[in-house]
């Protein structure tokens, strides 16, 4: 069933992408989405929206553990990718559910796996995440957060971060990489713990999640 059918109970099996079938793009009702909202100062706020499918790879987290990274990681998001950009338009963390289905899959795992390629990073470097999609596909991708506690959050929030188009300081085509600071959620090594995004980064976010009504 697809997870939207309640909220678009007007359409129908014969209407697809409300007619849209050029530019329409029928997802199954899951990834990221955003809703814009005129304020009266003529702002705007952007509701940022998701269903993942998560998956428990890790032999030392309990159903217990899940249930509590499902808390932190929709905490996490609030704090590193909400908030209000320079130009005062805001960002706003609306609904994160789960799903065992979609194809935005995020891992919790014991160790990074690297897919069948079998990557392997430098010596002496270490990485508690790791994306194999595409960086700026907010609708198709598959990540991996190694299961570190209270940071398991955070890693995954970084990583799916990368998935919305955020880039590391070190990344040459990152148009923004000098203020891209330590305290910075993309700042790379992941285990620096930043928590912070600069609105150009906001900016990226809202440029790669589809309007909602673009789901159906």
């Amino acid at each position: 069933m697809d997870p939207l059918s309640e909220k678009y109970a007007y359409q129908s099996h014969y209407n697809f992408a409300e007619n849209r079938v050029i530019d329409g793009r029928e997802l199954e009702g899951l990834e990221w989405i955003k809703s814009t909202a005129l304020n009266d100062n003529g702002t705007k706020t952007y509701t940022i929206s998701a269903t993942i499918n998560l998956v428990n790879k890790s032999q030392n987290l309990t159903s217990e553990g899940v249930e509590s990274f499902k808390q932190n990681f929709v905490s996490q998001m609030k704090e590193s990718l909400g908030g209000t950009m320079n130009n005062g338009d805001n960002i706003v963390i609306g609904d994160v559910s789960f799903s065992d289905k979609g194809t935005y899959t995020m891992a919790i795992t014991d160790k990074i796996s690297f897919g069948e390629s079998g990557t392997e990073l430098p010596n002496g470097t270490e990485t508690k995440g790791y994306t194999y999609g595409e960086n700026g596909n907010s609708q198709n991708n598959y990540m991996e957060v190694v299961n570190s506690g209270d940071k398991t959050s955070l890693y995954a929030t970084h990583e799916v971060g990368y998935s919305l188009g955020l880039k590391h300081q070190d990344d040459k085509s990152n148009d923004v990489k000098d203020k891209i600071k330590t305290d910075n959620l993309m700042f790379a090594p992941q285990f620096k713990a930043s928590t912070q995004t600069i609105s150009e980064q906001k900016q990226t976010i809202i440029q790669n999640i589809p309007d909602e009504k673009d789901k159906k």
